[in-house]
């Protein structure tokens, strides 16, 4: 849908295509707490919620910081593609690894020593991947939620003068 959306000239055929993406996104959340809860430790769990949470707040503070700039130079239509086209890649880069990243050789729960001592912090090399990732889509996601406090004003502007 983001990438649909700056092809978009009626503001009713945006709202519906963002509504869409909105909704798609909505899907995100659970498989992604799924996933961390299945494969972390609750210790893992809870430092790469932390993570996640900070991905977010980063987003938020990048884009009130970076879109009133980039719009000095683009219009909202070339941000959401560029924003698209980077989470096309991240969703590339999922599709490729995740299946190696989720194996039964790389379950973080389960230890290969006869003591099971709990995974001690930092996270296992391999986690940092999905993390990184997800955080990607976030800073993504935001990039495109958080941003229509600053392009609608100026989508306004040139469509209303």
């Amino acid at each position: 849908m983001n990438l649909v959306l700056p092809f978009c000239e009626s503001f009713v055929i945006i709202s519906i295509v963002w509504g869409i993406n909105g909704f798609a996104q909505a899907f995100m959340w659970p498989p992604i707490v799924r996933l961390m809860s299945t494969y972390l430790s609750e210790k893992e769990y809870s430092y790469a919620m932390v993570r996640v949470s900070w991905g977010s707040s980063f987003a938020t503070i990048f884009l009130y910081l970076g879109c009133p700039v980039l719009l000095n130079y683009l219009n909202w239509r070339p941000i959401i593609f560029i924003c698209a086209v980077g989470g096309t890649l991240i969703l590339v880069l999922w599709i490729t690894f995740y299946k190696k990243l989720f194996s039964a050789e790389y379950r973080v729960g389960e230890s290969k020593k006869d003591d099971k001592k709990e995974a001690d912090l930092p996270l296992p090399k391999f986690v940092f991947l999905p993390i990184v990732l997800i955080m990607l889509g976030i800073i993504c996601q935001g990039v495109l939620r958080d941003g229509v406090t600053n392009w609608m004003p100026s989508y306004l502007l040139e469509t209303f003068g």
